[in-house]
């Protein structure tokens, strides 16, 4: 049973975060971004 007052994570929630990291301007770290872009070296 859930305590009362808590809710789980949301669409809603994610969709605004995103929208406030787009208005701020924030960036991904280069590591990050470049995960599934580049090939993997063998």
């Amino acid at each position: 049973m859930k305590t009362p007052g808590t809710l789980p994570p949301s669409p809603l929630s994610f969709g605004l975060s995103n929208r406030m990291a787009s208005f701020s301007g924030m960036q991904p770290n280069p590591e990050f971004y470049l995960m599934g872009r580049v090939p993997k070296q063998k």
